[in-house]
């Protein structure tokens, strides 16, 4: 008998194009549960539902959802494409499939431990020794490497399902290294019961949320006994994954940190997380990267996700990953042609949930029927999983020989599956309406103290160019939310979340803010507030070309604006010393916001901070974040070098600055990242303040009124100036207000007392402190000011003007720096080499 489920049994050509249609039967009518979906999308008014598709595609756009191509040098991000007509699927026939689910990964993960330990299956005859030992994602070093942990090696289990003609479910793919999708699945869910409420209003459908509970605790359960408040993290490989939104996404819905590969590091055996409180010990790694790349010390040495001495902790059973290194190996497409044998051998069952017919032609009968029904063949790479398959009936000729060199000359490198078609589903298109087309299901199951439990629903997807066999979240498609559809809603079934939970010390602080997302986090508040500094001063320094140009005063204007734009790197320094009427000032202005210039750099600078620290902001921020970075580029370009237009939208860049600063205020916890945030904010605020008095035009006084007022125009703080003190303008005044008056938030006072109350917050640096700065800087500020505490009218001391405010703006420049090597250098890793078991 040849290796494969199918093998020996001939296909019937004539049933590849009849495929299963999911909404009407043969007779033509609808199946049950699709009326009542039909029934509420034909309500919607005439372009109702294009509004909806365009609202839920809007919505996608907001949050952020995006794929990222692998291995793509453009770092091409491919924008969610999505179908508000869901996938629906019986209450009934769904506990049938979760069975079969459920026995199958039950299965893997036998299959798994076997292979890792005894390897009793490759000396039993019953798993060919090519399929493990030449197959990459065998690694070597992970053998008996779960420790003494009784845990499983798969926790998170998916399978891509096929529904074939005879209206059974078949397992295209099993998915077992880092499984991707369920963000993506439950970001559909979301999305969809908001653009489209009539329908969960009429349809009993399956929640899925409880199921994420019972995943998190799953993952809680396998922190070590006894442990309190598991630590858990998920490993992402940052913001260039593929899928880096569903990182931030499952850390966010599952309450766990969000890391990358320089937050950890193995201290004694044991994993911990690098935070501004110290080194914090982690129990369990949830790993979104190849486990190839999670430990460069026993597994590649380039492996650039993970820590060294990552495998050493799992094997002293000081820590967990999930899913365990070595998992991948079940994703061979060879696995499947094995699984009916080996599901008898192990579980002492039939295999409930058959793949599709598939075939290893490493087997001489296997391959023999393979080359006798190659046009009715799909062809997988046995063990390169992510490639594209090869379908023979579309070679040419020389392309047909080609394989039949390859089934020749190396038959064990591929694998064989029946072309079958797949099952169609409605696909709403906005010139043709629904049409059906065809579809692949992903599924996922997570283990719990009681076994494996499916998530009831799925991510469906339907295929660029409509062949199923070709589709794989790289590929993309278009996705489909999948519904399970109870018979009544006393019928829907939502489990128990588990063990409860001990009740947490209560913390008043992030104690496990990562010094990257301290960085990161600082450094988005300064680009911030430098956007709105620039877009600020390009404003003023446009408006004073309006009406036919500048004339004397507006030119003195000009200058100092110019000024402040070159010391921010705005704008190329010669410009400000040029003369108003050469016109190099304005086109310098007018050209300052194009996309190649440094101001517009900033937004593609924050826009990378931003992602980086996601998981710690709230959705309203990052939308108005998002707001910010996306739209604003956009109304640049679109003004183009139209002045008015330019005006405009700086304008509303500057609204979109005041609503980041307002959610920053509002919608963030008073915790460590919140100061770092606003930190950043008001030391670039104080440095910006002394650039503009400095800057400030000089006539033969020591401040001539269009300097004062240019002073309050730029420091926004014209308005408070105006209802104190009327028309009136003196110098004195209008450099109290911006320099020393600690209720003007615009003021330098104002933001050193609030940056210094930061510091103040922030925890202990050990012997390395910020004191000996801080105190420095305080005194210079001191010392800057003292003139304004004597309650005395007419011009400022020369000093505050001459060398106090350069002393204190190089002062804030030199002590940003050193908050930076004190918080933000990373630890290094710890280098050293575990006592590795032998694999033999």
């Amino acid at each position: 008998m040849a290796i494969g489920d199918g093998a020996g049994t001939p296909i019937d050509p004539a049933t590849v194009d009849q495929a299963y249609d999911e909404m009407v039967t043969g007779a033509g009518g609808l199946r049950r549960h699709w009326s009542s979906l039909i029934g509420v999308l034909t309500a919607l008014p005439e372009g109702g539902l294009a509004e909806r598709m365009a609202a839920a595609h809007d919505q996608f756009a907001r949050d952020g959802v995006s794929y990222r191509v692998p291995g793509d040098p453009r770092e091409v991000v491919r924008p969610w494409s999505f179908d508000l007509v869901p996938l629906l699927i019986g209450a009934e026939e769904w506990s049938a499939l979760e069975a079969g689910l459920v026995q199958r990964a039950t299965l893997i993960n036998a299959i798994l431990a076997d292979l890792y330990g005894p390897q009793s299956l490759i000396e039993e005859g019953l798993v060919p020794p090519g399929l493990v030992f030449a197959n990459p994602e065998f690694l070597r070093p992970c053998r008996g490497g779960n420790g003494g942990s009784k845990q499983p090696m798969l926790h998170l289990y998916a399978a891509d399902l096929v529904r074939l003609p005879d209206g059974r479910w078949r397992v295209q793919a099993d998915r077992t290294q880092a499984p991707t999708g369920l963000g993506y699945m439950l970001e559909n869910r979301r999305v969809l019961s908001r653009a489209l409420p009539e329908a969960l209003d009429v349809l009993p459908v399956q929640p899925l949320l409880p199921f994420v509970e019972l995943w998190q605790a799953g993952l809680e359960a396998l922190a070590p006994p006894g442990t309190a408040s598991p630590r858990i993290v998920l490993l992402s490989p940052g913001p260039s994954g593929e899928a880096y939104f569903e990182h931030i996404y499952l850390a966010r819905e599952l309450g766990i940190t969000l890391v990358e590969s320089g937050d950890l590091t193995v201290r004694d055996g044991a994993v911990h997380l690098k935070s501004l409180s110290g080194l914090r010990p982690v129990d369990v790694v949830l790993r979104r990267v190849d486990a190839d790349q999670c430990d460069p010390l026993e597994l590649r040495p380039d492996g650039s996700s993970g820590a060294a001495g990552l495998l050493q902790a799992v094997r002293s059973d000081q820590a967990v990953i999930s899913n365990a290194l070595g998992a991948g190996l079940g994703e061979t497409p060879a696995l499947p042609a094995l699984l009916p044998g080996l599901c008898q051998r192990l579980l002492g069952e039939r295999l409930r949930l058959e793949s599709v017919p598939t075939w290893w032609c490493g087997d001489r009968a296997a391959r023999a029927f393979v080359l006798d029904h190659l046009d009715d063949m799909v062809l997988r790479p046995t063990f390169a999983v992510g490639d594209l398959p090869t379908l023979p009936r579309e070679l040419s000729a020389e392309g047909r020989r080609q394989v039949y060199d390859r089934l020749t000359r190396s038959p064990g490198d591929l694998v064989a599956q029946s072309r079958h078609a797949a099952s169609i589903a409605p696909f709403w298109t906005a010139g043709d309406g629904l049409q059906p087309r065809p579809i692949v299901v992903r599924v996922f199951l997570v283990a719990t103290g009681e076994g494996y439990r499916a998530i009831p629903g799925g991510l469906a997807r339907v295929p660029g160019d409509a062949d199923p066999f070709k589709i794989s979240m790289q590929q993309g498609g278009t996705a489909k939310d999948v519904w399970i559809v109870a018979e009544e809603r006393a019928g829907i079934v939502v489990p128990g979340r588990g063990r409860r939970r001990a009740v947490p010390a209560i913390r008043q602080s992030e104690g496990d803010l990562l010094s990257r997302v301290a960085d990161d986090i600082y450094w988005m508040g300064r680009y911030v507030e430098r956007i709105d500094i620039g877009a600020r001063l390009l404003r003023a320094g446009l408006g004073r070309l309006t009406g036919g140009g500048p004339g004397a005063r507006a030119s003195v204007e000009l200058s100092a604006i110019s000024d402040v734009l070159a010391r921010l790197g705005m704008i190329d320094a010669a410009v400000s010393g040029a003369s108003s009427a050469s016109g190099i000032q304005s086109r310098s202005l007018i050209g300052a916001a194009a996309a190649s210039k440094p101001f517009r750099r900033l937004f593609a600078a924050t826009d990378t901070l931003a992602e980086s620290v996601r998981d710690r902001l709230s959705t309203d921020m990052w939308a108005a974040l998002t707001g910010l970075l996306t739209d604003g580029p956009q109304l640049l370009d679109a003004a183009g070098r139209r002045l008015g237009q330019l005006m405009d939208a700086l304008d509303r860049i500057l609204r979109m600055t005041a609503a980041v600063a307002g959610n920053a205020a509002e919608a963030m916890t008073r915790g460590t990242g919140w100061h770092f945030h606003d930190l950043g904010r008001r030391i670039e605020r104080a440095i910006y303040v002394c650039r503009v008095v400095r800057a400030a035009p000089r006539a033969r006084q020591a401040y001539d009124d269009a300097a004062l007022r240019l002073i309050l125009e730029l420091c926004d703080s014209a308005i408070t100036y105006r209802t104190r003190y009327l028309a009136e303008l003196s110098g004195f005044a209008v450099l109290h207000l911006v320099l020393a008056d600690r209720g003007n938030p615009r003021s330098l006072a104002f933001n050193w007392a609030t940056a210094d109350a930061h510091l103040s917050a922030l925890p202990p640096t050990g012997p390395e402190t910020l004191d000996k700065a801080r105190m420095a800087l305080s005194s210079r500020v001191r010392d800057a000011l003292a003139p304004f505490e004597r309650e005395r009218q007419g011009d400022p001391e020369p000093q505050v003007l001459g060398t106090a405010l350069p002393e204190v703006e190089a002062s804030l420049m030199t002590f940003s720096e050193t908050l930076a090597g004190i918080y933000f250098a990373h630890i290094p890793a710890l280098q050293t080499v575990g006592i590795a078991r032998s694999a033999a």
